[in-house]
């Protein structure tokens, strides 16, 4: 037998592999590709995605994801009463809504700093010094309702909050580091699995701290979810790993990447979309009780409705993306749908909407 007769026999087994590869692609839909797809050990994702963890390592998944929570809760939890307690110690508007924005500013500004100086900080000393540091602001701002007005309140404010900011700042990005040691080639799938639990804490704060402050008042709310997050810092500290980080320091900009205008598009409308969730928390709920007369409960319970949408909704549209792959077009539709709410909630003069 010839060795070109030969051949076919040695290449046909590749042949068929690869076939049967480009079958299997075609006719499966690519997020259950994704999610069923063999990592490097040959097992599927899924089943595996806790199953392989030591009971140390589960535990201390379990309690990333409450502290995740918790933390949600504290930053979403004043919108239902602060900005009528604010007004009470003489504060305006624009200065309420600095106040809550002072929190998001300070996480933009803090954590390419901890992202870069991580490993010289100390991944578990950044992970759990945030917790503690961000428990204890939340119980400081507690009894700031006894802080003189004015301006001395105004202050306080921007300190509790900035200094809580600055410690969930260093807890979320030790976060992803702890995430990539534990899971390493599957820390996307735990990275989103943790984000459900920040969806939740976001969909949750406004009505539990509606309740909590009809239950107690102002210092209810923080003091709870503050002491929760601090003993929950302290439990993480006993069953937190140990971690070695042998990473090598990428001396590429951190910029590099805003030199595409793709990614700027992309970062607009993850800023429009950010402050079409959260920008009427400094004044909603003063309209909703001055004009309509609408209780602390319900105008939390009201406040349930967008986070509450795009936790439920979220999974929806990465299904549809995965399968339609036209991730332009959803983008475009969504952000046209923000525009078009946004006009509804004014409402916009020429809509004659009384």
């Amino acid at each position: 037998m010839s060795d070109s007769e030969k051949e076919p026999l040695i290449q046909s087994p590749p042949r068929r592999e690869r076939l049967a590869s480009e079958r299997s692609t075609h006719s499966e839909l690519s997020v259950h590709s994704i999610i069923s797809s063999p990592d490097s050990t040959g097992c599927k994702i899924c089943p595996t995605f806790l199953t392989e963890l030591g009971y140390k390592e589960k535990l201390t998944v379990l309690f990333m994801c409450l502290i995740t929570f918790v933390q949600c809760l504290c930053f979403s939890v004043l919108a239902p009463f602060f900005p009528k307690e604010a007004e009470l110690k003489g504060l305006n508007s624009s200065e309420t809504g600095m106040i809550f924005g002072v929190f998001e500013l300070m996480i933009f500004l803090t954590a390419p700093i901890f992202g870069t100086y991580l490993t010289k900080f100390g991944i578990l000393f950044t992970y759990i010094s945030g917790c503690f540091v961000a428990g204890s602001c939340a119980i400081i701002f507690g009894v700031l309702k006894w802080c003189p007005a004015g301006n001395v309140f105004l202050a306080m404010c921007f300190l509790t909050r900035g200094v809580e900011a600055l410690a969930v700042s260093a807890h979320l990005t030790a976060s992803m580091a702890v995430i990539g040691y534990i899971f390493k080639e599957r820390a996307s799938l735990a990275i989103g699995f943790i984000e459900i639990f920040s969806g939740l804490g976001m969909m949750a704060g406004p009505p539990i701290g509606g309740v909590l402050y009809e239950l107690g008042g102002f210092g209810l709310p923080f003091w709870t979810l503050g002491g929760i997050t601090v003993t929950l810092a302290f439990i993480s500290c006993l069953l937190m790993p140990s971690i070695t980080d042998d990473s090598k320091q990428s001396n590429q900009s951190k910029l590099a990447m805003l030199r595409s205008p793709y990614i700027l598009c992309v970062c607009l409308v993850i800023v429009c979309a950010a402050y079409g969730i959260t920008f009427l928390d400094p004044t909603l709920s003063l309209h909703l009780e001055n004009k309509f007369h609408v209780s602390t409960l319900y105008v939390g319970l009201i406040f349930l409705a967008a986070p509450g949408t795009y936790t439920f909704s979220a999974p929806l549209i990465g299904w549809i993306n995965d399968t339609c792959k036209q991730t332009n077009i959803i983008i475009v539709l969504g952000t046209f749908l923000l525009a078009i709410c946004n006009l509804f909630i004014g409402p916009a003069p020429f809509l004659n909407i009384p």
